[in-house]
């Protein structure tokens, strides 16, 4: 009797349900390929902005310190002569080249050194080679600086 009933009120209607249920197969397989791929997409980002990050914050430590370093390079002769720490801009820049290259692991390239009689500062590049998304952007050069002036526990001048 039920079938009698499907067959009168609508049994073609059952009939292009399962037909179209058929032709719908497989589209869970395309949208679960497509959300995977967004998702190793997004963690790609998050793990390659990580890394900028992670090698920006290096490369600046690096060059402050180097600018710490560089601002040691005090013209001796004329602190002992008339107790002025004035830089010696050959030295500075020896000290602060020194510096990178011993510490900096290569991450940091001087760019730039300008020294003032008390005053040194720094430029410098980091480049940064994407894992996942690098394909897009290639490498990332990050520009880092710093500045420092000597001090030999000395706060004023003459002292």
């Amino acid at each position: 009797m039920r079938m009698l009933l499907k067959n009168i009120l609508g049994g073609d209607q059952a009939k292009r349900d399962h037909t179209q249920s058929e032709e719908e197969r497989g589209q869970m397989l395309v949208i679960f390929a497509v959300g995977l791929l967004l998702l190793v997409l997004l963690l790609g980002l998050v793990v390659d902005v990580g890394g900028m990050s992670l090698t920006y914050a290096r490369a600046q430590l690096a060059i402050d310190e180097a600018a710490i370093a560089a601002s040691q390079g005090v013209n001796l002769q004329r602190f002992y002569t008339h107790n002025e720490l004035q830089l010696q801009p050959s030295v500075a820049a020896g000290r602060a080249g020194q510096f990178l290259s011993t510490n900096g692991g290569g991450l940091v390239e001087l760019t730039s050194i300008h020294v003032t009689p008390d005053q040194v500062f720094l430029t410098g590049q980091a480049t940064y080679s994407p894992f996942i998304i690098g394909f897009l952007t290639g490498d990332v050069t990050m520009t880092v600086s710093g500045e420092s002036r000597p001090d030999f526990g000395i706060d004023e001048r003459d002292q």
